[in-house]
């Protein structure tokens, strides 16, 4: 398992840390708990959650979509 950083998820997703928070609320994509403390957890992400993410979000153009 490859844990990706917040900074390093978003990048990868393409997207802003801000809108990986908003799509980890919306429960769209889990999250390891890093960090041992109570208040403020400590968010990894594992890279095969990431990819299984991108894919789902994959969208094909055809004449239908317009």
């Amino acid at each position: 398992m490859i844990i990706l950083r917040r900074r390093d998820a978003a990048d990868d997703l393409g997207v802003s840390e801000r809108t990986l928070d908003r799509l980890v609320g919306d429960g769209l994509i889990p999250w390891v708990d890093l960090g041992r403390g109570r208040i403020r957890h400590r968010k990894g992400f594992d890279k095969a959650d990431i990819d299984q993410f991108k894919l789902a979000r994959k969208r094909r153009e055809t004449g239908h979509d317009k």
